[in-house]
């Protein structure tokens, strides 16, 4: 027995040998290694154009197209501004964008000479205003009214007379819009601000005499006849003012704001008196001006709701909320 393993010994080793042994990798063959099977012809040249032409088209078989670059967009105007190095340039800029408090600072920073001017003084009387600080505003606007172009002192005394009127300096104020309409009788902004002061004073003798010469040198003028309209019915008298009031409806020439304030005054005028004609009054404003329309007279038309947050109104009827004509469609 142990003779017969002794001569199996090498047989064993040899084939242990064998079984460890591991088999060398083999290179890829040509076809393998350009991707396509055997018996399958290489892809050619004009075999590649033409299988990219036909996965460039859709599956209607039209061409894609490719999408034409849109050009860039401008700037930002505000981003691409360049500040401008003079100082009463750059206050001047701070100025028309609303930043009043900056273009002060920036005039504060002057030397005295280029400060005093009346020009600058102007500037100066403008920003104090914009900012509430409305007595700076008087100083610089009485400096700027000794320029010599009619227009700048115009502008320096309608300065003066806004921050006068927010001193609640009534008088002085309306003295500076007279001079501002001395010194710039074409101008119909001022002729516009001082008949406004006087309407909201009740001056209603200063108020007729005023109107009769606006409107004798602009006649027909939607605003100035707004506010004929607004004098006669703080006088009291109805009719004229709806006259006058009718004047300025159904017609384009009369800005949409005007119209729409004419509708709206005409409502008001007879919601307690006819609450079916301010109810027709209110149609035909929804049909001339709707993107205006009448918010005043709507309101008074509407039933109360106690619902809303700003209408806690208990126990309250109104003209009209029972009335036979329903409000109009929105």
């Amino acid at each position: 027995m142990r003779p017969v393993l002794f001569s199996l010994f090498p047989i064993l080793v040899l084939l242990a040998g064998v079984a460890c042994r591991k088999e060398p990798v083999r290179a890829p063959k040509a076809d393998a290694a350009s991707g396509h099977k055997d018996g399958e012809p290489p892809m050619t040249p004009s075999m590649t154009a033409d299988a990219m032409t036909a996965d460039a088209t859709t599956a209607d078989a039209t061409p894609v197209t490719e999408p034409d670059m849109a050009p860039a967009p401008p700037p930002d105007p505000i981003e691409s501004m360049t500040i401008p190095e003079n100082p009463v340039d750059r206050a001047r800029l701070y100025f028309e964008m609303g930043y009043g408090a900056a273009a002060l600072q920036v005039l504060d920073g002057l030397t005295p000479e280029p400060l005093e001017k009346p020009e600058v003084q102007l500037l100066y009387c403008r920003a104090a205003e914009l900012t509430g600080r409305l007595k700076q505003a008087v100083a610089a606007g009485e400096k700027a009214a000794k320029a010599t172009d009619a227009g700048a002192r115009a502008l320096a005394h309608h300065c003066q007379a806004r921050a006068h009127w927010g001193l609640k300096e009534h008088a002085p104020a309306l003295r500076k819009l007279e001079a501002a309409i001395e010194a710039a009788p074409g101008e119909l902004a001022f002729r516009l601000a001082h008949l406004q002061a006087l309407l909201e004073l009740k001056a209603k003798d200063a108020l007729v005499r005023a109107l009769g010469d606006a409107l004798a040198k602009w006649p027909g003028q939607p605003s100035l006849l707004l506010l004929q309209g607004l004098s006669l019915e703080q006088a009291g008298a109805r009719d004229k003012a709806h006259a006058v009031y009718e004047k300025l409806t159904g017609s384009d020439a009369v800005p949409a704001w005007v119209e729409a304030e004419a509708f709206d005054r005409m409502g008001l005028l007879w919601i307690q008196a006819d609450p079916k004609r301010a109810r027709d009054l209110l149609r035909r404003c929804r049909e001339r001006v709707p993107q205006a329309a009448c918010p005043r007279t709507e309101l008074a038309l509407s039933p109360p709701d106690p619902r809303h947050p700003e209408r806690r109104i208990r126990n309250v009827t109104r003209p009209g909320r029972y009335g036979d004509t329903p409000l109009p469609p929105p």
